[in-house]
C-alpha cells in the first residue's frame, strides 16, 4: 500500500521500530546540546527543568519540554524526537521490498534472455522459445521455492 506519509510502511514494519527508545532520545538530546556548546545542567535550567530530568527511564517525555529544549538548541524538534531516524528505518523496509521484487523481475528479464539466446545460437534447432521461457521459468520457481542461493 503507498500513501503520501508513509504510514503504510511504518505500520508494516511497526513491530521492528520502537515509538520511544528513551536511551536514544538521552544521546541525541546530548549531542545537541554539546553541539551547542551546553551541558545538559545547563540545558535544564534554561529550560525550567529539574537536573534530575533524564534520571529515570522513561517511555516518552514531555512534549512541552522537548519544544522548548529544540528552542533553545536551535535544533529542529523531529531531531530530538528521532523522526529521521525512524524515517530512515521504514525506508530501509520500503527499500528492501522494492529490492526484492526488481530482484524477480531482473531474474525473470534473465530467463527470457537466456532462452532467446539458446534460441539464436542453435538456429538449426527447432526450439520454440515460448517451450524454452516455460522451461526456464519452472526452474526459476522450483529455485524460488527450495533454494535462495542463486545455485541451481
Amino acid at each position: 500500500m503507498n500513501d503520501a506519509f508513509g504510514v503504510a510502511a511504518v505500520k508494516e514494519c511497526g513491530e521492528r521500530l520502537k515509538l520511544w527508545d528513551d536511551e536514544a532520545f538521552k544521546r541525541r538530546l546530548t549531542l545537541a546540546a554539546e553541539r551547542r556548546g551546553m551541558t545538559l545542567a545547563e540545558l535544564f535550567a534554561e529550560a525550567g527543568v529539574s537536573r534530575f530530568y533524564l534520571s529515570r527511564p522513561r517511555v516518552g517525555r514531555n512534549t512541552n519540554a522537548i519544544l522548548n529544549f529544540a528552542r533553545i538548541l536551535r535544533a529542529p524538534p523531529g531531531e530530538l524526537l528521532g523522526v529521521e531516524e525512524m524515517k530512515a528505518k521504514a525506508d530501509i523496509e520500503r527499500n528492501r521490498d522494492k529490492l526484492e521484487r526488481l530482484s524477480v523481475v531482473a531474474r525473470m528479464m534473465a530467463a527470457q534472455l537466456a532462452a532467446m539466446l539458446y534460441v539464436v545460437a542453435n538456429n538449426k534447432s527447432q526450439a520454440d522459445p515460448a517451450v524454452l521461457m516455460e522451461m526456464v521459468l519452472r526452474e526459476f520457481h522450483r529455485d524460488q521455492d527450495g533454494n535462495n542461493d542463486g545455485t541451481a
